[in-house]
């Protein structure tokens, strides 16, 4: 659940960070970048825990991370 959070905030200072830098994007344009970002972001960040003793790399989580930015993204405006 804390991944939903996390990366629903995340995805929601992306889009308004993205919104700012490519004022003529359109919102489905920035929801898409936002999550490709949010994606490779997951992807390493679970790579990187593969190599912490005691932790392990998921796919579950990454799957978690993007719907939390898919949300965010939805209620983007």
């Amino acid at each position: 659940m804390f991944h939903i959070v996390e990366y629903a905030v995340f995805a929601y200072l992306l889009c308004r960070l993205i919104k700012q830098y490519y004022p003529k994007a359109g919102r489905g344009q920035v929801l898409v970048l936002a999550v490709l970002i949010i994606l490779v972001y997951a992807l390493t960040d679970e790579y990187h825990q593969s190599f912490v003793p005691g932790r392990s790399a998921q796919i579950l989580d990454v799957v978690m991370d993007c719907l939390g930015g898919l949300i965010a993204g939805a209620f983007y405006r």
